[in-house]
């Protein structure tokens, strides 16, 4: 039987997707010979796309189907299309030898002793790869360039190509995508390092072509601090050494987005602009870096000198002057210290770096393909009456997630929104500020009057903290709390966390998770904010602040792809949501526009959500202008689910954890097993949709059920009536859904 699966993509551009199988929930009897792909926009004819099915494990020709689901993929060349329509045959029986829409290879691999020889089809674009995953040469037209590798200095330079112990594993070599990785260790020496040894690292290179021609690539970096060893082979602690990725790049010049310049004696470091990329042309043909994540980091930089720039992230496990002092390349003594310090807790850095050689080509257009990577936003199957539900990407079947916060350190913060200028669901987020059993209050009512001293912040707090333990005055947040605001909680002193042991920063989640259920009577804290000073913000007046990070309580350990090793066990960086943060320093006129321009650039591409955080700026009278206007301006989008932190997670975690079975006829009703794992303070309310043939003159009744006995009608609606698509909500507890279908 044919069958065929519809999904929608995000964001709209030219890229590589990769979907496991397991996924897209594929039967266990497809004839993988009969798959096709076809880019399906509205209003037009689909139209084949090229695609390779590979397996992680490591590539075969011929795939099994067996309980190794998790690890075989789909590749898909995307054209743009905002929709991709995969069909298969379903069937015990012989094969149909459909398989002849495969490709021609775009590109060719050749192992060549210890290298790798990377080829497009035209024979015009090339690259090399040594053992130990260095680049060491490539060439675009007729211009050769490189090597393009890893640096580390510790006093003394070490080259990725001097590493040791190497080992490569080609995870897929399919005809346009090719997928290889490389571990290897990179020897740290000299004065500048506080040990001496070896740091082990791995690479995992992507690289795929469109049109045989221009290569694309993605590299991921991963340095193993925890794992390095002495030159004598023991382990030892973290070894303080400056990194690079870098192009030897020659006589061009580079061109790059600037946010920030430091220059020095015989290098600058710069700070890119979002989407961050760096160039160089030279007549038809450029090459191209895009660095999109760096953790930890204290922010993404291109460093250039005068024959080589790359990505470089630099950051210091402990207060001192800056890198390039030591190194001799700044004449100024009084430069400011680096952007960040090292997080002590955190053992591993985790890069990963769009590149592009090839044509020339609009590099802001490019880079979009790595600062906003494909997704898939909804799978749908498409066979029988009824097709396979599908959980939406948000509630409501949103497509962006705004989240905005206020801090409480201002008495702004609290007014604006009695006023109504900021809604309710702009949160604030608070400090615990418990020490020696006192809870600090910034602000009180003493009688009908506000009292705060604004030029004695500190004084201040103290006074109100004061006035409410003596029953004197009543705490703002608590007199507010009712009818206006909603909180979410800071660390208890909201320390700067990167400076703090990894037991400190358990201590205080503890502390705060305490206070917050007894004295502030709030529920289970899903959602904790912690400051992190980086480059990821917008800038203001007094520079680039503050950025956040999300946490949680011991329980939840959501959103895991880059965990922080060796921090406790509850804490870790977002970033399989985060697709990229905007955060203000304050929300004042200047930064709202950047807010603005922000947030429309992010539902053009697709992003998955923003958060915008910052202080309301002080007014004598009213929240300026502008702070309302930027609010009501998200509100008008209906493509946007404004909601609080903590339902944004609830959601995030529901729609990755819950399973659904394909439908089954059951006597009058067709039946979805629902199951979903997780505890249940992060339960919530899910939206389906649901593939519906004849939807007008068949469907009946949807029910759902939590215990399978007692069955409750849900309310359904068409969500585009040419697809015959229902949506409809049901709790994530539930077990079993039922859809009534007439036969009349």
């Amino acid at each position: 039987m044919e069958e065929r699966i519809v999904m929608d993509v995000y964001p709209k551009n030219k890229g590589m997707i990769i979907v496991s199988l397991d996924d897209i929930k594929l039967p266990f009897y497809t004839d993988f010979e009969t798959v096709k792909v076809y880019g399906k926009d509205k209003g037009m004819s689909p139209k084949p796309i090229k695609f390779s099915l590979i397996s992680k494990k490591g590539f075969n020709n011929v795939l099994k189907y067996n309980q190794d689901i998790p690890y075989t993929h789909i590749a898909i060349l995307n054209n743009g299309s905002s929709k991709i329509e995969i069909v298969y045959v379903t069937s015990k029986n012989k094969k149909t030898g459909a398989g002849k829409n495969r490709l021609d290879s775009a590109l060719i691999l050749i192992k060549k002793g210890n290298d790798i020889f990377l080829q497009s089809r035209n024979k015009k674009t090339f690259l090399t790869i040594d053992n130990t995953g260095a680049i060491k040469e490539f060439m675009i037209g007729g211009l050769k360039r490189g090597p393009l590798h890893l640096v580390a200095y510790g006093g003394e330079f070490f080259n990725q190509e001097q590493s040791k112990d190497s080992r490569i594993e080609i995870i897929a070599d399919g005809p346009f995508v090719k997928i290889i990785k490389f571990e290897s260790s990179l020897k740290v020496l000299g004065k500048k390092s506080k040990k001496n040894g070896m740091l082990p690292f791995s690479i995992i290179y992507t690289f795929w072509s469109d049109d045989g021609k221009n290569v694309y690539g993605n590299a991921e970096i991963e340095l193993m601090y925890d794992k390095a060893v002495s030159l004598s082979g023991e382990n030892i602690e973290f070894l303080d050494c400056m990194l690079w990725f870098r192009l030897e790049s020659g006589e061009e010049p580079e061109i790059m987005n600037v946010l920030s310049r430091r220059k020095f004696r015989n290098s600058e470091v710069i700070t890119l602009n979002h989407p961050y990329r760096a160039m160089i042309a030279s007549g038809k043909s450029s090459f191209e870096m895009h660095p999109y994540l760096a953790l930890p980091c204290d922010g993404i930089h291109i460093e250039k000198g005068e024959k080589f720039f790359g990505a470089a992230w630099h950051s210091l496990p402990e207060k001192s002057s800056p890198y390039w002092i030591d190194l001799g390349l700044e004449g100024d003594k009084k430069a400011d210290l680096s952007q960040g310090y090292f997080p002590a807790q955190s053992l591993r850095s985790y890069w990963k770096i769009g590149i592009y050689f090839g044509d020339t080509k609009n590099a802001r257009i490019s880079s979009k393909l790595f600062s906003y990577p494909s997704k898939i936003r909804n799978i749908e199957h498409f066979s029988d009456k009824i097709g396979n539900a599908y959980i939406t990407r948000w509630k409501g079947n949103k497509k962006l997630a705004m989240h905005a916060m206020t801090d409480d350190a201002k008495v702004n913060d609290y007014f604006y929104r009695c006023e109504g200028s900021i809604p309710k669901w702009v949160q604030m987020s608070l400090s615990t500020r418990n020490m020696f059993g006192i809870n600090y209050h910034r602000f009180c009512f003493v009688g009908k009057k506000l009292f705060f001293l604004q030029r004695y912040p500190t004084l201040s707090t103290i006074l109100s903290t004061l006035f409410c333990t003596m029953g004197i005055g009543i705490p703002l947040r608590q007199k507010f709390r009712k009818d206006v605001l909603s909180f979410l909680p800071h660390m208890n002193m909201h320390p700067k966390f990167y400076t703090l042991r990894p037991e400190q920063i358990k201590k205080e989640i503890k502390i705060s998770e305490k206070i917050w259920t007894s004295k502030f009577n709030f529920g289970y804290p899903v959602s904790h904010i912690l400051s992190w000073t980086a480059t990821y913000g917008l800038t203001t007046s007094k520079g680039t602040r503050e950025s956040i990070v999300f946490s949680s309580s011991k329980t939840l350990q959501w959103m895991r792809e880059w965990p922080i090793p060796n921090a406790p066990v509850d804490f870790f960086l977002p970033t399989k949501l985060y697709w990229g943060v905007a955060i203000g320093e304050m929300f004042n006129e200047k930064n709202i526009k950047r807010l603005k321009e922000e947030f429309n650039s992010r539902i053009d591409n697709g992003a998955d959500y923003m958060i915008a955080a910052g202080h309301a700026p002080h007014s004598i009278s009213k929240c300026p202008k502008s702070v309302a206007d930027f609010f009501s301006y998200v509100e008008t989008k209906n493509e946007v689910w404004t909601a609080s932190a903590d339902d944004m997670i609830k959601y995030y975690k529901c729609r990755e954890n819950i399973f659904l079975s394909r439908p089954e006829k059951n006597g009058e009703y067709y039946e979805i097993e629902v199951g979903c794992n997780i505890d249940d303070f992060l339960h919530s309310e899910v939206t389906l949709m649901q593939f519906i043939k004849n939807f007008k003159k068949k469907i009946v009744k949807i029910f759902y059920s939590i215990d399978c006995k007692r069955y409750i009608e849900v309310n359904f609606s068409l969500y585009d009536e040419n697809e015959s698509v229902v949506m409809y909500e049901i709790p994530s507890k539930s077990k079993k859904v039922r859809i009534s279908i007439s036969d009349e």
